[in-house]
């Protein structure tokens, strides 16, 4: 069998299957939460549920889609560089790259009314159809883009942060995704929740994060990991440095620890939105650091997650529909039955079963069924 370092660049794979583990976590506990907004007091929780509480907020939420945003960006360079090899047209290139960001878009809204209604398939969508003419700029115009659009995105993360403080009593159950009673409630949801949910890259640093993504793709950060290793540690040491230092607040507030104002509590979400962007980056660059120390000595635990991450379309649509299925009150109604550790125990689970269907396909030189039927839908 051809292995995966020899087929295609190992790092990003190797992080797209890493991040589909926080993305599980994250979705199990969404289903014990209101939009966010914990359903559970932890006040007088066990060692355990603090602990589990403690590595989401400081290491896991708002963290994953950063990654994923930066991964998004740096794998669209290396698509844009394999169709400028194989002599397509640039005019069939910008068509390529318009109808994979029209096509995830369809993808997000099947899933969004069918499985899950906070899904990140349509917002990715949404953000490759607005940067795919970026692809052809120069790394200056990208450069420039970038320091007009970060602040931006601060002040547009802070709005975010006084939203997320609002009590929750304040929302609408049916329209912000209360937890439904049948699948019929479940699906009415995601078509009401489905355009906030695509228009998520207007409020998110999606964009930012991708062009970033595009920069570090173009002088191979991640794929020549032994040129750019002190790069890579430094990255890393600071963005995942910063990202557990900014979560700190909300963590204390999460504990019980510190009872903030309305307007303290907005920062502290606030902060751990932007200190995820540093999360996000510093990760991907933690696993150019490992792929590093792997690449003489790659086993079948790294091979799979890395299966995982060259299938991830598929992954992330299976073990979203997985996680419904278990964790719904019309399905397996697990939601009102575990606590956070228990349900970040069932994501990685989940997760787990998911890799070795992963490996399995790739033992078997099998592709992805999504992902080969997006690649399909994209060449026609």
């Amino acid at each position: 069998m051809q292995t995966i370092q020899q087929s295609r660049s190992l790092a990003p794979d190797l992080a797209r299957g890493f991040m589909l583990l926080l993305i599980a976590m994250a979705y199990t506990d969404a289903h014990l939460s209101d939009w966010g907004i914990q359903a559970r007091e932890t006040q007088n929780d066990s060692i355990l549920e603090q602990t589990a509480i403690s590595i989401k907020t400081l290491l896991r939420d708002n963290r994953a889609y950063p990654m994923f945003a930066f991964l998004f960006g740096y794998g669209s360079v290396l698509l844009f560089q394999k169709l400028e090899r194989s002599n397509l047209s640039s005019k069939l290139i910008s068509k390529r790259f318009r109808m994979r960001g029209l096509w995830l878009l369809v993808f997000g809204f099947l899933h969004s009314v069918l499985v899950f209604s906070y899904e990140i398939l349509a917002p990715y969508g949404m953000t490759l159809l607005i940067t795919a003419p970026l692809l052809s700029k120069t790394d200056y115009r990208l450069q420039k883009i970038l320091k007009i659009l970060i602040p931006i995105f601060i002040v547009l993360l802070i709005g975010v942060g006084f939203m997320y403080a609002i009590p929750p009593e304040m929302y609408d159950g049916e329209t912000y995704g209360m937890p439904a009673n049948s699948y019929w409630e479940m699906v009415t949801n995601g078509l009401k929740n489905f355009p906030m949910s695509a228009l998520m890259v207007l409020s998110y640093p999606i964009i930012p994060l991708m062009i970033t993504g595009m920069l570090a793709a173009r002088i191979k950060l991640l794929d020549n990991n032994t040129a750019h290793l002190a790069r890579l540690k430094k990255i890393s040491r600071i963005g995942i440095s910063v990202s557990i230092i900014g979560a700190v607040p909300l963590l204390l507030k999460e504990l019980h620890f510190w009872q903030p104002t309305y307007e303290m509590d907005a920062l502290s979400y606030a902060l751990h939105l932007i200190s995820g962007a540093f999360g996000g980056v510093g990760y991907a660059a933690l696993f150019g650091i490992i792929t590093y120390k792997l690449q003489h000595s790659t086993g079948k635990i790294t091979q799979a997650v890395a299966a995982l991450g060259k299938r991830s379309l598929t992954g992330y649509l299976l073990q979203s529909t997985v996680i419904m299925l278990l964790m719904s009150s019309f399905f397996g109604n697990l939601s009102t039955q575990l606590s956070f550790f228990q349900s970040a125990a069932l994501g990685a689970s989940v997760w787990l079963g998911v890799v070795i269907f992963a490996y399995i396909l790739e033992r078997r030189n099998i592709p992805g069924p999504f992902d080969s039927l997006l690649r399909k839908l994209v060449n026609r």
